[in-house]
């Protein structure tokens, strides 16, 4: 099942402990895919069932 670890630029800390992944690794998926620097960039980053990270930007 897909779990979601960032809602509207917020961090939600039990699902990345349950995950075992770091802010880094996030910010690491949203660099390589989006240019994205920021959390506050990110509308939801959500690990997938095959261990990748997808990132939904914010709308500008």
């Amino acid at each position: 099942t897909p779990v979601i670890v960032v809602e509207n630029g917020a961090v939600i800390d039990e699902k990345i402990k349950l995950v075992n992944i770091s802010v880094d690794d996030i910010l690491l998926a949203a660099r390589q895919h989006h240019g994205i620097y920021e959390l506050k960039a990110i509308k939801f980053a959500i690990l997938e069932r095959n261990g990748q990270i997808s990132i939904i930007p914010e709308q500008e």
